[in-house]
């Protein structure tokens, strides 16, 4: 073979060999489709959050559910719910790390933030903050729909889901609608429960006549479909009664209306603020991509639960927060307009402890 040819032939495997690599390169490199964009991950945040929520059956797990599909479709992260029998659950998880954010109510944040209430064994936990707010969270008294029960007055005596295990608002909002009728616990029969829904669910098998809840979860759909529907009793709204509660559950007065699932006629509740709160750890990045991401696609939130149409851009943030706000959604709120002096001042006040 003259030199010529050997030039040829090297020259052909080293094509083929170029051909090789080529095709080897294209085999091993991932492929990119509309499906898997969405998870790879943004620069600066990480591929997955979890977010802690009442037990399946609640409407914060409900609620959870939508904003983690929300979150997951347009964060740049995927959201996984993780349902708990209640915020005391899995507030250890989020100080340790492994729960980014959670659904709890605002009397119960400031609970967490003060070592109080239920909370009193684990100490004050500073650490929490807020991200945003969401839909007021309306409790009322819940009965069968044939039920005796007709005013506070009248729980004296009768089984009620009660404490549930891990829910220190739920027991808090029990003992102050009893306070409001000059009982305490030792005036009823109390049924323990080990979760929120378990305690609905003691309600359909009739070992309770009492429940604490708000008409829209799905457990307050199997209680009528079992029990034949329900009834709310109005809680006492003078001046005196307020204060009595107020001072074992922080909270506000409202009105469940006619057309919610067992109200008749508007009927006085007591109604707390969700929040979506994070551990003061969580990067900056993080909370202002939760927060935006909301923000954003806040019209994507109503189709999916009724609640979720109150988590509007209006509701986000407001000056009366219990514990601080989280630096990275103060970051968005500023740029938004929407951060006043009040709130700068309400948040200096708390971070130093007033």
């Amino acid at each position: 073979m003259d030199k010529k040819e050997v030039k040829s032939q090297m020259s052909k495997a080293v094509f083929l060999m170029v051909i090789m690599i080529g095709l080897m390169t294209l085999v091993a490199a991932p492929v990119t489709t509309p499906q898997t964009a969405k998870l790879q991950p943004k620069v600066g945040l990480p591929r997955s959050i979890t977010l802690g929520t009442h037990s399946i059956g609640s409407v914060y797990y409900a609620v959870g559910s939508g904003l983690a599909s929300v979150l997951t479709k347009h964060s740049g992260m995927e959201a996984v719910v993780s349902p708990h029998p209640g915020p005391i659950a899995w507030v250890a998880k989020m100080a340790a790390g492994e729960i980014e954010i959670g659904l709890v109510n605002e009397a119960e944040s400031r609970w967490i933030y003060d070592g109080a209430a239920g909370y009193k064994s684990r100490g004050p936990s500073p650490q929490i903050r807020m991200l945003r707010i969401g839909h007021p969270s309306d409790q009322g008294v819940m009965v069968p729909a044939g039920s005796s029960i007709k005013t506070l007055a009248d729980l004296r005596g009768k089984r009620i889901a009660y404490p549930v295990a891990g829910h220190a608002s739920y027991n808090n909002n029990t003992l102050g609608y009893l306070a409001e009728a000059g009982l305490t616990e030792k005036d009823i029969i109390s049924v323990p429960a080990e979760s929120f829904t378990a305690a609905g669910r003691l309600l359909i098998e009739g070992k309770a006549e009492v429940f604490t809840a708000g008409p829209e979860g799905s457990i307050a759909r199997e209680i009528i479909e079992a029990r034949g529907g329900i009834r709310f009793i109005p809680v006492y709204t003078d001046p005196k009664s307020v204060k009595i509660f107020q001072k074992i559950h922080p909270g506000r007065i409202a009105i469940l209306q006619p057309g919610r699932p067992g109200v008749t006629e508007p009927t006085p509740c007591w109604s707390f603020d969700a929040y979506i709160a994070a551990w003061s750890t969580l990067s900056d990045m993080v909370a202002y991509q939760v927060v935006k991401t909301l923000w954003e696609c806040y019209e994507e939130l109503a189709p999916i639960h009724v609640e979720l149409k109150k988590w509007t851009r209006e509701r986000s943030i407001n000056s009366d927060f219990s514990i601080p706000v989280h630096p990275g959604a103060v970051r968005f709120y500023k740029e938004k307009g929407v951060w006043t002096a009040e709130m700068e001042s309400h948040q200096a006040n708390l971070l130093a402890g007033k």
